[in-house]
């Protein structure tokens, strides 16, 4: 009979360390870019990763909640903000026992796109422009802050083979 409970006992004690082990495995996530602050959805409330931190978290598969990018100017804080399309940080991996890197932010592309160039039918010519990260997240241009207000609109000016200006305005939001 001792020897029945000494196996069983044994047994039981290599099923606790097992799920204690199983439930304690980590992999690591770290913010590398500059200036970069990711938060992760987790649940209902997004989760904060410090920029330049490791972070201890449950291995899976993580989808960004949002990005920011700050940037010290003359006199100012500037930050400009991605709630998605995150690009190559749509899904960020982080497996068991090992760092995941992210990167995003600068450099920048800022990409112009033209609809009806000739003003067709009457209508106006429309220029969009996107701003994307070096991971390809889109970050929206009227999110851009130079301290705690909205930044002035982008200007444009549209010129010819010689130089001359033919038009010039401003971005307008929305």
């Amino acid at each position: 009979m001792r020897k029945i409970s000494l196996v069983v006992a044994v047994a039981f004690c290599l099923a606790a360390a097992f799920t204690v082990e199983s439930a304690t495995k980590t992999g690591t996530l770290k913010v590398v870019s500059p200036g970069v602050a990711l938060e992760l959805k987790m649940g209902s409330t997004p989760a904060p990763v410090p920029n330049g931190k490791e972070v201890k978290m449950a291995p899976g598969t993580y989808t960004p909640f949002r990005v920011t990018c700050g940037a010290k100017g003359p006199g100012e804080l500037w930050t400009i903000k991605s709630a998605g399309p995150f690009g190559k940080l749509t899904e960020i991996v982080v497996a068991e026992g090992q760092v995941t890197e992210v990167e995003a932010g600068a450099p920048f592309t800022i990409k112009v796109s033209v609809s009806n160039p000739t003003g067709e039918g009457g209508k106006p010519a429309l220029i969009g422009i996107s701003i994307l990260g070096k991971a390809n997240e889109v970050y929206a241009p009227n999110t851009l802050m130079k301290g705690l207000s909205i930044a002035p609109k982008p200007q444009f000016k549209i010129v010819d083979e010689k130089g001359t200006t033919l038009a010039k305005g401003e971005f307008e939001y929305g």
